[in-house]
């Protein structure tokens, strides 16, 4: 216990600190005062949680009853797996112990090049005369108007975060995955959608006609939620970069 309050004490807040301890004694033979190291363990908000495999310990009990965790004897193997497949997911994280603060995001719009680099009416850009962000293709912000470049970065001027829908996807793609795609044979179930055989052959994402690739590869690949088709290449770039179906996403808005 006191080896497992020096390692989880640094824990960040937003991390979880978690004891879980296997006896098959019914006696402890302690260095110090154990009731004090308890305290210590319960002050640091580590949970500590014991599955015994013989008779129940009072220390153990008491263990596990101050520090929040749990405490059980497991009856014969199957109980024991049983009880320790329950602490195979991590454990929700209480809203006391782990305080959560909002984060301000402005998704800004794109601004094109001008013709005369000096902006049109209610173009405000609080930039250098010389920066190519005034001249050149660039991102306004929705609070304060100023332009900045590239995508992901703070604001120069209001400080607010700036991101696009695409990068968020990509941070949160494990919880959200696009599905599989079904590949579409020839002699298939034509598709339950109300486009014509002309538009079905064309690549939903590029526009090409499907098969008509240097590779000359004619699968086609049909997005279950949407119905709409994709040749190999978008297949593969909307799975590992995009993370978004152009599809889902269009009935979406």
């Amino acid at each position: 216990l006191e080896l497992s309050v020096k390692q989880l004490r640094d824990v960040p807040p937003y991390g979880h600190r978690e004891v879980l301890m296997l006896m098959t004694s019914l006696t402890t033979c302690d260095p110090g005062d154990v009731f004090e190291t308890i305290g210590q363990c319960a002050k640091s908000r580590i949970h500590c949680s014991v599955v015994g495999l013989g008779a129940e310990v009072f220390i153990l009990r008491e263990l596990s009853k101050k520090t929040k965790g749990k405490y059980a004897v497991a009856t014969n193997e199957m109980h024991l797996r049983q009880t320790l497949e329950e602490y195979a997911p991590p454990p929700p994280s209480l809203a006391k112990e782990t305080p959560s603060s909002l984060v301000q995001m402005g998704f800004p719009n794109f601004t094109a090049a001008s013709d005369g680099g000096g902006g049109g009416e209610g173009d405000l850009c609080f930039v250098g005369l010389d920066s190519e962000v005034g001249r050149g293709r660039s991102f306004t912000c929705p609070r304060c108007k100023s332009r900045v470049k590239d995508l992901p970065q703070a604001c120069h001027v209001c400080g607010l975060q700036l991101a696009s829908s695409a990068h968020l996807a990509r941070s949160y793609h494990h919880l959200f995955p696009v599905p599989l795609f079904n590949e579409v044979q020839e002699s298939g179930v034509p598709v339950k959608t109300e486009i014509s055989t002309e538009a079905a052959a064309l690549c939903s994402g590029c526009g090409r006609e499907i098969g008509a690739s240097e590779g000359g590869d004619n699968m086609t690949l049909e997005c279950p939620k949407c119905r709409q088709r994709f040749c190999i290449t978008c297949d593969v770039f909307i799975h590992e970069q995009l993370h978004n179906c152009p599809g889902c996403e269009e009935l979406s808005t």
